[in-house]
């Protein structure tokens, strides 16, 4: 599936956002997915003409392991905020979005990117409608 098939899906997107030639791609997730969640950002800027940014809650684990970032929200709550109002897409990994930042994906096209096993993925925003892909990471 294409970016572009993101704007046709039948589902609450604002499809009046998508009036735009390179959408603003925002790579989201609620824990730092081995770096993963940056990365993907990077790739896209690199080899896509579509500009992407990364929001994580923090870039690395508790046990010392740490991934160059974009934006954490605990250290940048604001800048995370205009991040996430500002993108057009959403590649929210692992399905799961913090309740302080649900009500600013309202109205985005959204994609569920699975890293993990499917207990461990929320599946709500494919329930909804919008797609979802699966990573072959472990």
């Amino acid at each position: 599936m294409s970016i572009d098939d993101c704007f046709t899906l039948p589902n609450s997107c604002d499809k009046t956002r998508y009036q735009v030639q390179h959408p603003r791609i925002l790579s989201y997730s609620t824990t730092p997915v081995a770096g993963v969640v940056n990365i993907l950002s990077r790739c896209i800027n690199a080899k896509t003409p579509y500009t992407s940014r990364s929001v994580c809650k923090q870039n690395g684990y508790s046990n010392g392991v740490i991934y160059e970032g974009d934006i954490q929200w605990t250290q940048s709550p604001d800048g995370a905020k205009t991040v996430l109002a500002d993108a057009d897409v959403v590649i929210v990994h692992n399905g799961e979005v913090e309740m302080q930042h649900r009500r600013l994906l309202e109205g985005k096209a959204l994609i569920t990117m699975a890293h993990n096993y499917l207990w461990n993925v929320d599946q709500t925003l494919i329930e909804q409608g919008f797609p979802g892909v699966v990573v072959g990471q472990y």
